[in-house]
C-alpha cells in the first residue's frame, strides 16, 4: 500500500492514505498486543474481524478510500477505453 501511495501525484491523497493505513495498522497491532498480554485490554476490535458491524462498515469506507486515491493516480484510467493499450 505504501508503494502506491508514493506513486500518487496527489499529496493530499498520499497523506490520507498513510494515515489510513496507519489508522489500521495501529489496531492490528494493539489488538495482537492485547492477545499476547503486553497491553492491558482496551476494547479495540480486530479489523475486518471484530468489535460489530459499525466497525465493519468504517474499516470497509477506509478500503474504498484507499482503493478510490489508488485508482486516481496518474497515467491510470478509472474506466478502461477498450483500445486494448489500457495502464491498469
Amino acid at each position: 500500500m505504501f508503494r502506491a501511495f508514493n506513486r500518487t501525484d496527489d499529496l493530499y491523497g498520499r497523506v490520507l492514505g498513510y494515515g489510513i493505513t496507519a489508522f489500521l495498522g495501529i489496531r492490528f497491532a494493539w489488538n495482537t498486543a492485547m492477545i499476547f498480554g503486553l497491553l492491558p485490554v482496551a476494547g479495540i476490535g480486530l479489523p475486518f474481524v471484530s468489535y460489530g458491524p459499525s466497525f465493519l462498515a468504517l474499516d470497509f469506507c477506509l478500503v474504498a478510500l484507499v482503493l478510490n486515491i489508488t485508482a486516481r493516480q496518474s497515467g491510470r484510467a478509472l474506466i478502461p477505453d477498450g483500445g486494448g493499450n489500457d495502464p491498469i
